[in-house]
């Protein structure tokens, strides 16, 4: 995956992290957090959530590097985020922890569950929302 917002922004393509050999994904090279990653069978994604004049928080790319690197459920990771999601800039966010495939969101407020089986959509709005991307797809 590549990050397709702010291209000017620096980052390390899919490669092993320097400081966590056993993750393997895209790196932000400003902020040192990551937008898609892997370890073994853990897995995060985030993607931004367009909201103009929303503020601006921590870096959502800490939220992909903090949960490859622990070892954490997807339930118990979000159990603790739902504590702190309000300190980053708004988020969606896909944990896989080898058995749990979760979202949480943290626009308009934070919510956060596992997801059914089937098909999902996840782009720049709500779960399932009809975004252009999505829809392509």
């Amino acid at each position: 995956a590549n990050r397709d917002e702010f291209h000017e922004r620096p980052s390390l393509p899919l490669a092993p992290w320097q400081d966590a050999p056993a993750v393997i994904g895209g790196r932000d090279a400003l902020r040192g957090g990551g937008w898609l990653a892997l370890r073994g069978a853990r897995l995060a994604a985030v993607t931004n959530v367009r909201r103009p004049g929303a503020a601006q928080g921590r870096s959502r790319g800490a939220l992909v590097a903090g949960f490859v690197q622990c070892e954490a459920s997807a339930p118990r990771a979000l159990e603790t985020l739902a504590t702190e999601a309000g300190d980053y800039s708004p988020f969606n966010l896909l944990l896989h922890d080898g058995d749990t495939l979760a979202f949480a969101s943290n626009m308009p407020g934070f919510v956060a569950h596992p997801l059914t089986p089937g098909v999902h959509g996840i782009s720049n709005g709500a779960l399932d929302a009809p975004w252009p991307k999505t829809e392509s797809l």
